[in-house]
């Protein structure tokens, strides 16, 4: 015979739940948004195992902080872009395109998040797979609602 236990959850704990719900919600709106404007048809939250036959594809990763829950937020989105290499060579000539979409699709403002529409290039890098990669920064602000 198993005994349900009901935990009540501390404000703490409340409060880390509705931080994760609001990063979740974000990244997911940013995957959509990504794939309506064109950069990729392949978005994902991390990077896949198997690339098999993809000539591109783009990670979103969302990092942040809620420092005032009755005030805003903010915190870090990590876009990567991802094109397989020509001839074990960097194709720039598609992470360009895929870049000014990028850049083209990118709003100011979506739902409750407020994002710096400039970002910051941190890099391009192979990545050992036959992709050469460019990674970009963009902070954002969350309004509490």
């Amino acid at each position: 015979m198993f005994i349900k236990i009901k935990k009540k959850l501390s404000t703490l704990e409340h409060y880390f739940i509705q931080q994760h719900q609001i990063i979740i919600t974000f990244q997911k709106l940013m995957i959509n948004t990504l794939k309506a404007g064109g950069v990729s048809a392949n978005v994902y939250p991390s990077r896949p195992k198997s690339t098999d036959k993809q000539v591109d594809f783009v990670t979103v990763r969302v990092s942040g902080n809620t420092e005032d829950m009755d005030a805003y937020a903010e915190g870090r989105l990590y876009i990567t872009l991802f094109s397989h290499d020509v001839e074990g060579l960097k194709n720039g000539v598609k992470l360009g395109v895929m870049y000014n979409k990028l850049v083209a699709c990118m709003p100011a403002e979506l739902d409750r998040y407020l994002i710096d529409t400039n970002p910051t290039i941190v890099g391009d890098r192979a990545d050992d797979y036959g992709f050469h990669s460019r990674i970009l920064n963009f902070k954002f602000t969350i309004k509490i609602q």
